[in-house]
């Protein structure tokens, strides 16, 4: 068991509210709460701002403080796309583009505002996740370097596949499709550069 803590709250939740009535208090679905309980898979950056809000916790502690979904010491930085330009930075708050959770929440699902297309989150351990307004982990037509490490993985552009992958050209011009879990696992665990610039 990865996340102990974890199990132990969510199943003592269960035993006051059943799985669907921890789901519907924090936002999610059943299937997300029986994967928790088992303490071997974690809630993602959205659903531990869920679980703060619902319980007024800091969730981050029931997955023992993981670094690179710990909604403290976070930056965020905002992206929007004019039709015909290159993506422009909107840097959301103070200049160094500090935002908190929730008010990165505010603008991606109370606002909706259209400019808004993804938000690349990173902490100060170097750990990445990415979160778009369409649930979706990258953008079509969009070049993205992964850093892994000592490799960089360049991507000159990216189709999105119905079943949450994603099929990724390189610079090389090869291409290869991955599942929705390789290409989570290479936004968590790499770092991103945005073309060739570290964020």
């Amino acid at each position: 068991m990865k996340y102990p803590q974890l199990a132990k709250f969510i199943n003592n939740e269960i035993a006051k509210l059943s799985i669907r009535g921890v789901g519907a208090k924090v936002g999610v679905s059943g299937t997300a709460i029986s994967k928790w309980k088992t303490g071997n898979v974690r809630p993602n950056l959205r659903q531990l701002a869920a679980i703060n809000k619902a319980y007024g916790i800091d969730a981050s502690t029931l997955v023992g403080g993981d670094s690179d979904i710990n909604p403290h010491f976070m930056e965020t930085i905002v992206y929007h796309l004019n039709s015909n330009e290159d993506v422009r930075h909107l840097i959301a708050g103070e200049p160094s583009g500090k935002m908190s959770v929730n008010d990165m929440l505010w603008l991606t699902e109370t606002v909706k505002a259209p400019f808004v297309t993804t938000i690349i989150l990173h902490d100060n351990f170097g750990n990445v996740q990415i979160i778009s307004r369409e649930d979706t982990i990258l953008q079509d037509g969009r070049r993205f370097l992964f850093k892994m490490g000592e490799c960089n993985i360049a991507f000159r552009d990216v189709t999105l596949l119905g079943n949450g992958g994603a099929l990724l050209e390189s610079d090389h011009g090869t291409q290869e499709t991955v599942s929705k879990e390789v290409l989570a696992d290479l936004t968590c665990l790499g770092r991103v550069l945005w073309e060739g610039r570290v964020l």
